[in-house]
Parts: C-alpha cells; sequence; structure tokens
C-alpha cells in the first residue's frame, strides 16, 4: 500500500495541477469572450471548451485541439471520432 501511494501520489499531484490551470484558462476564456462586441465575431466561428470525445462535430469544418502531449491511441481515437 505505501509504495502504491507513493507511485500515484506524483502523477496525481500534477494531474491536479494541471486541471486546476485548465479550469483557470477556461474561466479566463470566458471572461474575455463575455467581453467582446458580438458584432466584431463571425457568426460560424463557435469555441468550446469540454470533453471533444463526448462533443458532436459532425457538422463542423475545423476541429483544432491541442494534442501535443496525446498518446497514440488517443489520436487513433480522434482520428476515428473525426472520419466517422
Amino acid at each position: 500500500e505505501p509504495l502504491h501511494a507513493a507511485a500515484v501520489a506524483g502523477p496525481l499531484q500534477r494531474y491536479t495541477t494541471l486541471r486546476e490551470q485548465v479550469e483557470a484558462r477556461v474561466e479566463l476564456l470566458d471572461a474575455t469572450l463575455a467581453g467582446l462586441d458580438p458584432s466584431r465575431l463571425s457568426a460560424g466561428v463557435e469555441l468550446r471548451c469540454g470533453d471533444l470525445f463526448a462533443a458532436d462535430v459532425s457538422s463542423a469544418d475545423v476541429v483544432f485541439c491541442c494534442c501535443v502531449t496525446w498518446s497514440v491511441s488517443i489520436m487513433q481515437r480522434l482520428a476515428a471520432k473525426l472520419a466517422a
């Protein structure tokens, strides 16, 4: 049990830190978007922050995501989703 706890502690702390950073950036993005003049935005552009695998992107022309840290298996899953 102590060995397991030690093995999990580092990644868990990194995950927690990253999650907090992402949540802070989402709040900043929301605040930024709320302050924009809607007449200056393209009606066809939609910015989302969420679970890409749960989102319906079937009608999207362009999907951008930052995936530099994703594993090969996640990239394959994404490719399959976008090809469907």
